[in-house]
């Protein structure tokens, strides 16, 4: 009796290996804060591991998963969220400065990454003689009242 019972112990220790169907475990996650120039654009990596291998999406804090945004956001198929290079005219408060989060799932469950905060600042381009001071305002910006006094 007792070597039946080892027996059926080291078979299914075997059988818990890379065979036994289980849901996602992330190896990847994203990191809490992506602060990146707009000049560079930035990327984010997701990872999961599962059986069978989880899909990798990324979604919004609604749960809205995210899109392709041509020229600004690429949602690759290996998990990575990419941020293009823009120009200060196509800032947009919805894709720079705000948070994301990264899905993975199978057939055995789904898991959600902690929020991702992105935050997109110029570049400091600026080029004179004597050199210009450039002073960033934290964004988004306070605007003053004319009453106001600074």
């Amino acid at each position: 009796m007792c070597s039946w019972v080892v027996s059926a112990l080291i078979i299914l220790f075997a059988m818990g290996g890379e065979g036994q169907e289980h849901g996602p475990v992330f190896l990847m996650e994203p990191p809490p804060r992506l602060v990146f120039s707009n000049s560079t654009g930035a990327r984010a990596s997701c990872a999961a591991h599962g059986f069978p291998s989880p899909q990798i999406a990324w979604q919004q804090p609604d749960g809205a998963q995210l899109d392709d945004v041509p020229g600004l956001r690429q949602v690759l198929d290996n998990g990575t969220l990419v941020f293009l290079p823009f120009s200060a005219v196509q800032y947009r408060q919805d894709i720079h400065a705000t948070v994301y989060r990264c899905r993975a799932h199978n057939a055995h469950g789904a898991i959600v990454s902690r929020d991702m905060r992105t935050q997109a600042e110029p570049a400091n381009n600026s080029a004179g003689n004597p050199t210009p001071i450039v002073v960033q305002l934290p964004y988004p910006s306070e605007q003053l009242n004319a009453d106001r006094k600074l």
